[in-house]
């Protein structure tokens, strides 16, 4: 599925939201509150940039080495981030998150996780 100049509609949790690229190519987004829009977005997000989103959630955590390439660079970048703690800041973040907030990172989630879900039928 393209996101394109003509409006969309995807069902993200049961909700809809609306969604279509301007002349400039980017997303403008309709929803009925804000963790709509998240959804909406994390969606648009994941369909512009998975690779780089997944790329930089292995660097995050450490685990270059693990999932793309073990080698003396990728090991060393590895032991970096984790003595960095990145991942553990990040959970302890979300930890501390209002209700809000963590409602609204959840939309934006699932809507990461329903583009990078094999494809099912639309509408549009």
């Amino acid at each position: 599925m393209r996101l394109t100049h003509k409006p969309i509609s995807v069902v993200i949790d049961g909700s809809e939201v609306r969604m279509r690229r301007t002349t400039g190519g980017v997303v403008e987004l309709w929803g009925q509150d804000d963790v709509e829009l998240a959804r909406g977005m994390g969606f648009a997000h994941a369909h512009d940039r998975m690779v780089q989103m997944m790329l930089a959630r292995l660097v995050g955590q450490g685990r270059l080495s693990e999932c793309i390439k073990s080698d003396d660079e990728t090991l060393a970048i590895d032991i970096a981030m984790r003595q960095m703690g990145f991942a553990s800041s990040a959970q302890a973040d979300v930890d501390g998150c209002s209700e809000r907030a963590a409602a609204i990172g959840r939309g934006y989630c699932a809507g990461v996780r329903d583009r990078a879900t094999p494809a099912r039928p639309r509408r549009s």
